[in-house]
């Protein structure tokens, strides 16, 4: 079967090259990059967290960009916008969802380096100085760094990344990446580095755009081909565990094209393993297809309601290549990927055949 190609090396096609390095002396040293959807609780906060720095608003800039958000978070954009101006705000005409959004404020970065937030999210005080020394001291690619989960409060509920054994050493992102992987630990959220923009341009490093799951296939990418990363294990990223998240991401699993946004994610996997002749990297595509396979939402399309059902095989054409997969997963899910009748049939089944067992299972106990 042939596959549209997935850009892994396309550096002659790769837009926005740094020709010299000219280019880089005359560039701002970061571009914070913070797209913005319908946050006008917590954007404040985030853009707050971004001007108590400890080096001078001309050394960076602020990329904010709209992805049509139906709130007052422009607004507050704006206002932050009278009294700094290294904050450029970009307006989209549609949606296209974080991966989209990221792409756009990466497209317009002048920055030496990159870092993108989750403008729900915020970063420890005066922190910048001393992260943009450790990259540019030690010439890497990217910078690491841990993490931790608060509520709306500011109260530590989650700490993400404490356990990973990272190398105190700088390494490449491969060694690390594969550890990851046989260690089924998740690394690749792009909030949690800091990386050299020509890094990103010049090994063609984009977000999926218009659909969920945005940042693993970049940020997979971005470990293999890595020379030189180093972690350090300091809480830089305060990221937001909102009390509902639980009620949100029922609902969120549930919605049509957040499913089908996994399936976009085995396509790309699945792309990416064959393309490459690399055993290190094969073992990293195909360990994580296997990780996000085993995840309940993707085996849960029967649970869908006829609208979200409906939402989610428009969003599946959307899908190169979808059939491709199809060998890849049970029958059950075969027939929900290939036809909307399938998964009717397969929810009616499941009803008439598995119900009654556990309701008699459940009698006998008592």
């Amino acid at each position: 079967m042939m596959l549209s190609p997935l850009p892994i090396n396309n550096y002659k096609s790769a837009p926005y090259l740094l020709e010299n390095s000219e280019d880089k002396i005359k560039c701002l040293r970061l571009s914070i990059i913070i797209p913005f959807y319908n946050v006008e609780k917590y954007i404040a906060e985030c853009l707050e967290s971004v001007y108590q720095q400890d080096i001078s608003e001309s050394d960076y800039e602020v990329i904010c960009v709209n992805d049509c958000s139906p709130d007052n978070s422009r607004q507050i954009v704006l206002d932050f916008q009278q009294h700094h101006n290294n904050l450029q705000l970009i307006e989209h005409s549609e949606n296209t969802m974080q991966g989209g959004a990221r792409n756009t404020g990466l497209r317009a970065a002048q920055g030496e380096y990159v870092w993108f937030l989750d403008s729900d999210d915020y970063i420890q005080p005066n922190c910048v100085e001393r992260l943009l020394k450790i990259i540019a001291e030690n010439d890497l690619d990217f910078l690491v760094f841990d993490c931790e989960g608060v509520d709306n409060d500011r109260n530590i509920v989650e700490i993400l990344g404490n356990n990973i054994d990272f190398p105190s050493q700088i390494c490449s992102g491969i060694e690390v990446f594969k550890d990851c992987c046989e260690n089924h630990k998740l690394v690749d959220y792009a909030w949690k580095r800091i990386a050299r923009r020509s890094f990103y341009l010049n090994n063609n490093i984009f977000f999926t755009e218009k659909f969920h799951n945005e940042e693993h296939i970049p940020g997979i990418r971005s470990f293999i081909l890595a020379k030189r990363m180093l972690f350090i294990p300091e809480k830089i990223v305060f990221y937001r565990k909102h009390l509902t998240s639980d009620t949100k991401l029922r609902e969120t699993i549930q919605k049509g094209n957040a499913v089908a946004s996994y399936y976009k994610l085995y396509v790309d996997l699945y792309k990416l393993y064959f393309q490459t002749n690399d055993s290190r990297q094969k073992y990293i595509f195909l360990s994580r297809i296997n990780t996000y396979k085993s995840y309940k939402t993707v085996r849960k399309i029967h649970l869908l309601t006829s609208e979200q059902r409906r939402q989610f095989y428009k969003k599946l054409k959307q899908i190169d290549d979808i059939s491709f997969i199809y060998p890849h997963f049970n029958w059950k899910i075969n027939m929900a990927l290939r036809s909307q009748f399938c998964i009717t049939v397969a929810h009616y089944l499941h009803t008439i055949l598995v119900f009654p067992k556990v309701l008699i299972a459940h009698l006998r106990k008592k």
